[in-house]
């Protein structure tokens, strides 16, 4: 029996699987000083995306897929030197973390840049990437809105403090 399970799993092969887990949410305080950029914006296009990556088990070679959504900058909110458009790099949702991202739609958006899929591989040209244990979200929510302009790095932010409009 178990020479049959063996044999049966060896043929078929395997899958790689991920597991996602969050502990809680992070505040918005929070979630901005752990975040390299913090911006609005709308997803214009998505795109699945295949890395060829080494497994930290030895011998192993994985083709690793991602999505990367594309989206016109709204409004900044830390990271200053975003492009008017950018490009956000995430699972697929579920298991592997990844947030998924609608067509058309506003979001409010943490991220880091990050220079290795996963973790671990080759360094590869820094990207941003988001998942669902940020507190990326849709951009209807407006106390989370305010939260941002509160907490926002942005330099005008200290000039209008200075003037004392805040």
């Amino acid at each position: 029996m178990e020479r049959t399970l063996l044999i049966s799993f060896a043929l078929l092969g395997y899958q790689l699987a991920f597991a996602c887990s969050c502990i809680g949410e992070a505040s918005v305080k929070e979630e901005m000083a752990r975040s390299s950029a913090v911006f609005m914006g709308t997803v214009v296009s998505s795109k699945l995306k295949t890395v060829a990556d080494d497994s930290p088990a030895e011998n192993l070679r994985l083709d690793l897929e991602y999505m990367e959504y594309s989206l016109v900058v709204e409004h900044k909110y830390k990271g200053w030197s975003l492009n008017d458009t950018v490009q956000v790099v995430t699972g697929f949702g579920g298991g592997d973390c990844g947030f998924e991202f609608a067509l058309g739609k506003s979001y409010f958006v943490y991220c880091s840049y990050e220079d290795r899929h996963w973790n671990y591989g080759e360094k590869v040209k820094k990207f941003l990437t988001t998942d669902i244990c940020r507190r990326t979200r849709l951009a209807t929510d407006t106390s989370e809105r305010q939260s941002l302009e509160k907490y926002s790095t942005l330099p005008w932010r200290l000039w209008w403090w200075w003037k004392g409009v805040f």
